[in-house]
């Protein structure tokens, strides 16, 4: 299989690790080139942005959607199984176990789906250990989001929340993230 990809990408944060002002807007599609052995195609965005609301604390929200389906004379629904999307975990639904959300085989192990909806709200607030810190960042959260398969509907009910309280730090070795976090629709 041959994949081409095309992307387009906006950043307007005034800082690539830690940020709280500004935006980035990205969109990306992928797809295998016709005459593969399988022949699918992928779409995805991601938008996160800040927002400013007091001198000490910012709103982060974030929005990740993708979308993939097979096209042609594949004979799978949806996408092949190592390009599905997964959800759950530190980077998407805090909480929940990595990759754990949306359809299950048989077995009870996750298949992930070709449809995935993340939206993450965080709270940063004033760290209280450091003041004025550019290093540290103590935030207030709540995700939702789940993957759903080929022959499912997309709805919010359907959708895995949770809250809780996270802790980064960009040390020395790299960017470390705590989260602590309980689902709140399991």
């Amino acid at each position: 299989n041959y994949e081409l990809s095309l992307g387009w990408r906006r950043d307007s944060r005034n800082r690539a690790i830690l940020a709280d002002s500004g935006s980035v807007s990205s969109l990306s599609v992928s797809s295998s080139v016709p005459g593969s052995d399988l022949e699918y195609y992928k779409i995805n965005t991601q938008f996160p942005k800040y927002f400013a609301l007091s001198e000490n604390i910012t709103l982060s929200t974030e929005l990740n959607l993708g979308y993939g389906d097979s096209y042609g004379d594949t004979e799978i629904d949806g996408l092949p199984p190592h390009m599905n999307y997964y959800a759950g975990g530190s980077r998407s639904v805090r909480g929940y176990d990595s990759n754990s959300l949306g359809p299950e085989g048989s077995t009870g192990d996750p298949l992930g789906g070709n449809k995935r909806v993340v939206g993450n709200l965080e709270l940063i607030l004033p760290n209280i250990f450091v003041e004025q810190s550019q290093s540290t960042r103590i935030a207030a959260f709540f995700d939702a989001g789940n993957v759903f398969g080929p022959n499912e509907t997309v709805e919010w009910d359907n959708l895995r929340t949770s809250a809780g309280l996270a802790f980064m730090w960009l040390a020395p070795i790299g960017t470390l993230r705590f989260s602590y976090a309980v689902p709140l629709n399991d």
